[in-house]
């Protein structure tokens, strides 16, 4: 089957759904097979085993099954944190909940999918040897802490200085269409100075194509009247030196033009070398007209990948990636300043 490799996180900023989704689907030794070459980067990896028809969530050493089994009632005992996790009864349908946010640690005891809680969480144990924390997650999200995050206004999008509020793709919208409309009256200012280079161009082959008809002319004149020869090319040489400089003046706006056509457009590639999860800095050097409109390419063994790209500047950007990758070969395209 064909897929689509992503070497970087998914954001849907809490729009956008996930329709129709499977798990990955796997047999009980493929599963296990895949176990052996998973680490702590991979912790939180769901699967569905097609073996015994459960959902297992990888913990960062083992797969846990998603289903929490409980014989009898769920009872509610109090309290729990790091200080009275070794003391507090251990027994199957007995939940607490956290008052003080730390690490549990109780002999004997494996606290699933993680040891570490905030305030409010709950522990469920289903025995006297396994105990499971429900994460309540209800505080304001950061960049390293899962929670809530409020949507940007269009005011503050364009401002671009809050770091706890989401973009939309309206809010996004609202911010680009000005630099677009900006580009494109640049670009129509550009068009109308390289029209009025050419009409200028076209005027001055007109005047050249006189100035030949003239010295034709003269020559003609010349054969004719010898005994006034030496007037005449005089008046040639003078000619001849009016003819190099206007040729001379074509010449030099000919090469303006051509350079300011052939700058506009720039391409730039390089292969490189990414760590895991650590910006890569990529100077390209094309000098944008605008940071961010330019195309770019990746690819790894042969194939497309996605990465995490951000632009820096005029003349830079940066790709990131989960995972560690050698030898990803990079292709950007866009148009110069002028």
């Amino acid at each position: 089957m064909s897929s689509k490799q992503f070497y970087y996180d998914i954001d849907l900023v809490n729009v956008g759904q996930l329709l129709g989704t499977r798990l990955q689907n796997l047999s009980g030794s493929a599963m296990t097979a895949l176990a052996a070459d998973l680490g702590t980067l991979n912790q939180g990896l769901v699967v569905y085993n097609t073996t015994d028809r459960r959902i297992y969530v990888w913990n960062g050493t083992a797969f846990d099954p998603f289903q929490i089994d409980i014989a009898g009632d769920i009872k509610f005992r109090g309290t729990i944190n790091a200080g009275n996790a070794g003391t507090v009864e251990k027994v199957s349908g007995y939940q607490y909940v956290v008052d003080t946010a730390g690490t549990l640690t109780a002999a004997g005891v494996t606290f699933a999918p993680s040891a570490v809680v905030e305030a409010g969480d709950q522990v469920l144990f289903t025995s006297d040897t396994q105990a499971y924390v429900l994460q309540r997650n209800d505080v304001q999200a950061t960049e390293t802490t899962l929670g809530n995050i409020r949507l940007a206004t269009q005011s503050e999008a364009n401002a671009g200085t809050v770091t706890d509020k989401a973009i939309t793709p309206a809010t996004l919208k609202g911010k680009l269409d000005p630099l677009y409309a900006a580009q494109a009256a640049k670009d129509s200012e550009q068009d109308a100075r390289i029209l009025a280079t050419e009409q200028k161009n076209t005027e001055q082959d007109g005047r050249l194509t006189s100035v030949e008809n003239r010295v034709t002319a003269t020559e003609a004149k010349n054969v004719e009247q010898d005994g006034r020869l030496t007037a005449v090319e005089s008046k040639n040489a003078e000619q001849d030196g009016r003819l190099t400089a206007v040729e001379s003046k074509n010449t030099e706006q000919d090469g303006r033009l051509t350079s300011l056509e052939a700058d506009r457009v720039k391409h730039y590639f390089a292969s490189v070398n990414l760590g895991a999860n650590t910006p890569f800095t990529v100077t390209h050097g094309l000098n944008l007209a605008d940071r961010d409109g330019f195309v770019i390419n990746t690819q790894f063994g042969n194939s497309q990948i996605s990465l995490d790209i951000d632009s820096v500047s005029a003349n830079a950007i940066t790709l990131t990636s989960l995972v560690p990758l050698n030898g990803v070969k990079v292709t950007i395209i866009g148009r110069a300043a002028v």
